[in-house]
């Protein structure tokens, strides 16, 4: 028998109400592999090494810098990106990796020390659309993207000091509790509206009688910059896996169809015995100073691997 359709992700782009949004995500999905839980620069973190730590802090670039470092990723995208960012866009399907590009407004945190990073795009109060993070390793090292997330729901203000600087803010464990939303669900609408979508992709293979697992953990370094409500908005990655076999090694049960998308990634059209893929969910979450976090927007499907047969 033969069941039509399928999608890892979730049955192709059935995020009720999101479905454009996303649409225009599919292309800049994800990020650098960094240490699991740095702040980026502003307190000392341990396993991060940073440089002049007994400097005070002062802003990571100047506004001007920051914009000709913009121009520059506008202009040649690829060439400008972090390794992963451009093993994501090469399993896009998209061929423009910046559709919609991304608004010249600033957020600049004072920093101590490397590495360094700065926010541009959606960063003023009510802003949605791209937000990307650029990041220096080391001194005199070229200014990278290494996140790039559409909003899909707005900006809050962030806290920023009387010469327009924002601060960076400790991430704690939200990159933690953003992964745990993805495999288990969370209060928060959209959150759990892209769980129940991953959720129902898993299902078209465990309803025909395949076995599926799927994990999901922090893949590199958040960043996060303080709100005016004493909460804060953090930038992260997500490193997601499903496997999911048929126990009959292909001699019994349905052969799955793929979405046109998952097929051009993995070069075939069916699998019968098992299909595997891993992605980079790229997020913004906000966590106001009242608690709980609030998703503002993920990169999917963000998908850099995937094997079957």
């Amino acid at each position: 028998m033969r069941d039509t359709g399928a999608t890892p992700s979730g049955n192709g782009d059935r995020l009720t109400g999101l479905r454009a949004a996303y649409a225009v995500l599919l292309a800049v999905c994800v990020l650098a592999g960094c240490s699991a839980a740095s702040g980026g620069g502003g307190p000392v973190t341990p396993g991060v090494t940073l440089s002049g730590t007994l400097a005070e802090p002062r802003p990571a670039v100047d506004e001007r810098t920051a914009a000709r470092i913009l121009r520059r990723f506008l202009a040649a995208p690829l060439a400008t990106a972090g390794e992963a960012v451009r093993r994501v866009w090469a399993a896009s399907p998209r061929p423009d990796p910046l559709p919609g590009g991304v608004a010249a407004h600033f957020a600049i945190p004072r920093l101590r020390g490397h590495p360094r990073w700065f926010a541009a795009g959606a960063v003023t109060p009510g802003a949605t659309g791209n937000v990307v993070i650029f990041v220096q390793r080391r001194p005199g090292t070229a200014w990278q993207a290494h996140r790039l997330v559409g909003l899909v729901r707005p900006m809050p203000e962030l806290y920023r000091d009387a010469q327009g600087y924002a601060v960076s803010a400790d991430p704690g464990r939200l990159a933690r509790r953003q992964a745990a939303a993805l495999t288990q669900g969370a209060d928060d609408a959209l959150a759990h509206q892209v769980h129940g979508e991953l959720h129902r992709g898993a299902r078209l293979f465990t309803d025909h009688h395949w076995r599926a697992v799927a994990a999901a953990a922090p893949g590199g370094a958040t960043y996060a910059l303080r709100t005016a409500d004493g909460g804060l908005v953090a930038w992260y990655v997500v490193r997601y896996t499903f496997t999911a076999r048929n126990p009959s090694g292909g001699q019994e049960g349905y052969e799955i169809v793929l979405d046109e998308r998952a097929a051009r990634m993995l070069g075939r059209d069916t699998v019968r015995a098992e299909f595997r893929w891993h992605a980079l969910h790229q997020g913004v979450a906000y966590a106001p100073g009242h608690g709980g976090d609030r998703l503002l927007g993920v990169s999917l499907p963000g998908w850099v691997g995937m094997a079957g047969h």
